[in-house]
């Protein structure tokens, strides 16, 4: 697995490497991100539902110091056919 970035918290949650192709990608932004304040970024893979043969689905959400949703994001990637 390549060096992830909390650019992208969905593919890191879903231990997907480069070979991956973003399939979709959908967000929505709640409230604004203000600079200096704290946020927590929870990404999960839905493991279980979420994985069916060379797709992986995931998930993150962007959570303030009072646990408020900021923002949230779900992801399909797939992963390219043998050969």
């Amino acid at each position: 697995m390549g060096r992830q970035s909390s650019g992208c918290p969905n593919r890191w949650a879903t231990k997907i490497c480069s070979c991956h192709r973003a399939g979709r990608v959908e967000a929505e932004v709640y409230r604004p991100v203000t600079a200096g304040a704290e946020y927590a970024i929870v990404g999960f893979d839905g493991e279980g539902s979420g994985w069916q043969g060379r797709k992986r689905m995931a998930a993150a959400n962007i959570v303030d110091a009072e646990g408020g949703l900021v923002a949230s994001a779900a992801s399909l990637w797939v992963e390219p056919r043998p050969g």
